[in-house]
């Protein structure tokens, strides 16, 4: 039987055409120093060269691309908030017999420990010896542009991520270089065992948990 991999991280968001190739591998790239063993894509629509670019890395078992074309009704917002619920808990509750932790987070929040640099085993084997099965991470946005304008302007955030990684300031090995907006959100890292509700940016335990 396939080894259970230690840590997998799934990409919160859907990954559209408006999601460049370089930020989209920039991204994976930091996933792969932090110790990530398998990164997790969900592909809104067709984006056949995103595929073609991740060959390698798929090829060799280390990303995955699924297919979550749903159709999506705008009515709880922006429209990734239609069915992103149904997406998170998919992940998860499919993949979590293949995976002892997982983080669930979007190409634009860089997740890493300020204990454990370049380590997230070893941050997630913490909680784990404490008995925690899901915490609660801040997140930050690694651009210049202010967290309350983010979704404001939609071609203004482009054209600062364009900006970044024409100029080599969004990604670089050490995350403390950067400079980090703020944004107030959180993410989830949880445990294969764990029982309940996720949601975008916290969870519900199960009251029949043990």
């Amino acid at each position: 039987s396939r080894r259970q991999r230690q840590m997998c991280i799934r990409e919160g968001a859907y990954i559209a055409l408006r999601d460049p190739l370089n930020e989209i591998r920039s991204w994976i790239a930091f996933q792969f120093l932090q110790r990530v063993e398998l990164v997790i894509l969900y592909i809104s629509e067709p984006y056949p060269e995103l595929e073609e670019s991740l060959h390698d890395s798929i090829e060799k078992g280390l990303v995955e691309l699924k297919n979550y074309q749903w159709p999506r009704t705008g009515i709880h917002g922006r429209i990734q908030c239609s069915n992103q619920y149904a997406q998170i808990n998919m992940c998860f509750y499919t993949n979590r017999h293949r995976v002892k932790w997982m983080i669930l987070c979007d190409i634009d929040e860089y997740v890493y420990s300020m204990t454990y640099p370049f380590n997230l085993q070893l941050a997630v084997n913490y909680y784990d010896q404490l008995g925690i099965t899901a915490f609660i991470v801040s997140i930050g946005f690694f651009f210049d542009l202010d967290p309350s304008q983010y979704h404001v302007d939609e071609n203004l955030t482009t054209l600062y991520r364009n900006e970044h990684f024409s100029n080599g300031t969004q990604f670089e090995a050490y995350p403390y270089r950067l400079s980090i907006n703020e944004t107030g959100r959180t993410k989830i890292a949880v445990k294969d065992s764990f029982n309940g509700l996720l949601r975008n940016h916290d969870y519900i335990p199960s009251r029949n948990r043990t």
